[in-house]
C-alpha cells in the first residue's frame, strides 16, 4: 500500500516542471486553516464519488469487495483500497472538518448524543431525521441528512447497536475540530516521507535522466533520512468479528455475500489457494494448466460459452499468479444457481481434446506486457521489483511450464485433474464435500438472488448451509 505521486513531461523542461509540482505536493501541501474551504470541498467531492461507487458498472467495483473480505485482517489495506471502508472514513473526516464555532459544535454534539438514546424502528428514525432536515440550524440539518444516507448501510438486525454508535461517533468527530485534523494530516505526512519508506522509478532516455539528475537528487534530499517504522495493527478479522455481533453462530462463515438491493442480477467472486509465480513444483504447475483448459477467452472456454448462453456478462475461471489464488468470476448473471448449473454442466460434458494442452500452456504467457505503453511497462516492472517479483522468478516459472509441455501425455494428465481443480470454485461440481481451506465463496446481489443461491447451496452442500448477508456497515473500522 503506497502513496504514489507521478509526474511526466514530453521533454526535459516539462519533466522539470513536473518534478517541481511533485515537490510541492509532497513537502508543501496547503493544510493551513485559511485553506479549509478548499480542503472541505475536496473531501466532499471524494465522499460523493465513493457513495456512487455501487451505482457504476459492476465490473468496476465488485472485485474489490471480495478482496477486502479476503484481506479483512489488514486495516491498512481496507483503508487504502476498500471503498466500503473509505466511504465511512471520509464521512468521519467530513464531520471533523465541519465549519462551526466551538459553541455550535457543542450544541450539535449534544443533539447527536441525545439521538443516540432513541430506541426506534428504522421507519421511525427516518421520520425523525426527515423532521431534523428541515431545521433552521444548518449543522443539525446536515447531520440528519448524512445520518439518513448512512442508515442504508446498516442492517435491521444490528440497528439497535449501530444507531447509537453512529450518533456518538459523529458527535465525537464534530467535537474534535478541524485544527486537530490538520495537525494529524501533517503528522502522517512526516511519518510517510522517510527514505526508509521511499522508492522511485524513472522512465526516459539516458540524456533526459542525466539532465534531471540534480532536480531528482534535490527532491530526494527533502525526505527525512530515517528507516521505515512499521505500524502495528489489530489483526482481528473486521468483517467476521462484526458479523458475529449480530449473528452469534457465525464463527466460521463459509458462504457470504454483500447485499446490493439496487441490482437485478447476481455476481460470483469465488477464490481459493492456487498457484503463484514462486510455485515450480509439478503439482502446482499442473493445477495451473488444468485450470486453463477451459479458462481464457478461446472459443471453447467457459467465458465464451457462458456469454453465448446469456448466463453472465464478464466471467471466467483461472489462476491469479500474482496472488497465488484460483478464481471463478461472473457478473450480471440472470440467477446465480442457473449460471452455476450451466458452468458445471459445461465442465462435466467437456470432451477430451489433446490440443487444449497447448492452449493451456499458452495461457501461462498471457500476462506479458508487450502490448502496453513503454511507460506502463516501466512502472509495472518497478512495482514487481519492489515486491520481490524478479525476472528470475518469472522466467523460472515459464521455463518449468515449458518443461511440462514436453510430456506427450500432458493432455491426459490435465483432463484427469481438471474437475479436482475446478471443484473448490464451483459448489455442486463435486459430491458433498467440506469447503476448501482458505476458500472465499462470495456473491453480490439483491435478496432475491441470495434466496435462490442459498436454496441451491442447501441442495448440493447440505441442509445446514447458511448464506450470511453482509452490508456496507460490516466493512467500517
Amino acid at each position: 500500500m503506497e502513496l504514489v505521486v507521478r509526474g511526466s513531461g514530453n521533454n526535459t523542461a516539462e519533466a522539470q516542471r513536473a518534478l517541481d509540482w511533485m515537490r510541492l505536493i509532497l513537502f508543501s501541501p496547503d493544510w493551513r486553516p485559511e485553506n479549509l474551504a478548499r480542503i472541505r470541498d475536496v473531501v466532499d467531492q471524494n465522499h460523493s464519488s465513493l457513495r456512487r461507487t455501487m451505482q457504476g458498472a459492476e465490473e468496476n467495483w465488485v472485485n474489490g469487495v471480495a478482496t477486502a473480505y479476503w484481506r479483512q485482517s489488514d486495516p491498512l489495506f481496507l483503508s487504502t483500497t476498500s471503498f466500503l471502508t473509505q466511504t465511512h472514513n471520509v464521512h468521519r473526516v467530513r464531520w471533523m472538518l465541519k465549519p462551526a464555532s466551538p459553541e455550535e459544535r457543542a450544541s450539535t454534539a449534544k443533539v447527536l448524543n441525545g439521538l443516540a438514546d432513541l430506541r426506534l424502528s428504522r421507519a421511525e428514525l427516518k421520520s425523525r431525521l426527515a423532521e431534523l432536515q428541515t431545521s433552521e440550524d444548518k449543522l443539525i440539518a446536515d447531520a440528519a441528512k448524512d445520518m439518513d444516507l448512512t442508515l442504508a448501510d446498516i442492517p435491521d438486525s444490528s440497528l439497535s447497536l449501530d444507531w447509537p454508535h453512529l450518533c456518538r461517533e459523529m458527535a465525537s468527530d464534530l467535537s474534535a475540530g478541524p485544527e486537530r485534523v490538520l495537525a494529524a494530516l501533517e503528522s502522517i505526512r512526516k511519518q510517510i516521507l522517510r527514505t526508509g519508506n521511499a522508492r522511485m522509478f524513472q522512465i526516459g532516455s539516458r540524456a533526459s535522466q542525466q539532465a534531471l539528475a540534480p532536480a531528482i537528487q534535490s527532491l530526494i534530499q527533502n525526505l527525512e533520512s530515517a528507516p521505515a517504522i512499521k505500524a502495528k495493527y489489530d489483526v482481528t478479522p473486521i468483517v467476521r468479528k462484526r458479523l458475529r455481533e449480530r449473528e452469534p453462530g457465525a464463527d466460521t462463515p463459509v458462504f457470504v455475500g454483500l447485499l446490493n438491493p439496487n441490482s437485478q442480477g447476481g455476481v460470483f467472486l469465488h477464490s481459493a489457494a492456487g498457484t503463484s509465480y514462486e510455485d515450480v513444483n509439478n503439482e502446482k504447475l499442473l493445477d495451473f494448466l488444468a485450470a486453463y483448459l477451459y479458462g481464457g477467452g478461446g472459443g471453447h472456454s467457459l467465458f465464451m460459452k457462458t456469454v453465448g448462453a446469456g448466463m453472465a456478462y464478464s466471467n471466467g475461471i483461472g489462476m491469479r499468479l500474482a496472488t497465488g489464488r484460483s478464481y471463478y468470476y461472473a457478473e450480471r448473471t440472470p440467477e446465480l444457481p442457473l449460471t452455476m448449473k450451466f458452468v458445471i454442466d459445461e465442465v462435466r460434458k467437456a470432451d477430451y481434446d489433446p490440443a487444449l494442452a497447448e492452449y493451456a500452456v499458452a495461457q501461462a504467457f498471457g500476462a506479458i506486457r508487450s502490448a502496453s505503453s513503454y511507460e506502463a511497462r516501466g512502472e509495472a516492472m518497478a512495482a514487481n521489483l519492489a515486491d520481490g517479483m524478479t525476472p528470475e522468478i518469472v522466467s523460472r516459472f515459464h521455463r518449468a511450464i515449458l518443461q511440462l509441455r514436453s510430456d506427450p501425455n500432458l493432455a491426459g494428465v490435465l483432463f484427469k485433474r481438471m474437475e479436482t481443480v475446478y471443484a473448490p470454485l464451483l459448489p455442486g461440481l463435486a459430491t458433498r464435500r467440506l469447503p476448501t481451506a482458505d476458500a472465499i465463496y462470495f456473491v453480490i446481489g439483491p435478496e432475491k438472488q441470495f434466496e435462490a443461491w442459498e436454496e441451491y447451496l442447501r441442495a448440493v452442500e447440505g441442509p445446514e448451509v447458511k448464506l450470511y448477508r453482509l452490508y456496507p456497515r460490516d466493512f467500517w473500522m
